[in-house]
């Protein structure tokens, strides 16, 4: 199993439009390779410190595990750049000045924490 991290803790609660298209080409790819069962099972591990991805996948060695990730839509700098390197241009978080007002998640209130 390999664990993915996600950019930041609260990416799975505030993800911009162009987020969402490169996580949707992400989950692509990764079915496209379970497919030719490469990988078993993949998929997002809700965690409350903050979302990640696993997979477990049907190769020889840890480098071809790698050279998969390496493929990862999500893992190409042209298609999914840090938040953090584009804080200064487009919007890195829900409360960030870049963000325009449609692209601000709604206000889910006080959750409550059992």
């Amino acid at each position: 199993m390999k664990k993915l991290p996600a950019s930041v803790p609260s990416f799975a609660q505030d993800t911009t439009a162009v987020e969402r298209q490169v996580m949707q080409a992400h989950a692509d790819y990764w079915k496209e390779l379970a497919e030719r069962e490469l990988v078993g099972v993949f998929g997002a591990v809700l965690d409350p410190e903050g979302v990640w991805g696993a997979a477990i996948v049907a190769v020889a060695n840890e480098a071809q595990v790698n050279e998969l990730i390496a493929d990862d839509p999500v893992k190409r700098p042209s298609s999914a750049p840090s938040r953090s390197s584009q804080c200064r241009s487009a919007p890195c978080g829900p409360t960030c000045s870049n963000r325009r007002d449609d692209e601000r998640p709604p206000s889910r209130g006080p959750r409550a924490v059992k």
